[in-house]
C-alpha cells in the first residue's frame, strides 16, 4: 500500500493489490476514512468500499461486513474506490 498521486486528476490516493491466497485485488482509495454514512454514499453511488487494518492489511468490504463492523470501528478506517473527477489539482 502506498500513497500516490491519481494520474489523471492529480488528487492524492492509497493504492496498492490486497494479498490474498486467491485473487490479489488491486485498489485505488481515496485517501480519508469515512463514517457510516460516507460509506452508505459511496455504496449507493456504485463504489466499493475497503477496510485499511491497523496492521496494513486492506480488505474489500462485503455486505455481511459492513452490517457487522460498521465504519468507524477501532483498529480499521474504511475507504471507498477514488472517485476522479479529471479535474483535480495536478
Amino acid at each position: 500500500m502506498e500513497e500516490k498521486r491519481c494520474r489523471r486528476c492529480g488528487l492524492l490516493t492509497v493504492a496498492g493489490c490486497t494479498d490474498t491466497q486467491r485473487a490479489a485485488l488491486p485498489y485505488v482509495l481515496d485517501p480519508d476514512p469515512m463514517d457510516a454514512v460516507g460509506e452508505l454514499q459511496a455504496t449507493v453511488a456504485g463504489r466499493r468500499t475497503w477496510t485499511l487494518h491497523s496492521s496494513g492489511a486492506v480488505h474489500l468490504r462485503t455486505a455481511a461486513v459492513i452490517l457487522t463492523r460498521p465504519a468507524g470501528t477501532p483498529r480499521q478506517t474504511v475507504h471507498a474506490d477514488h472517485a476522479c473527477t479529471g479535474r483535480g489539482a495536478r
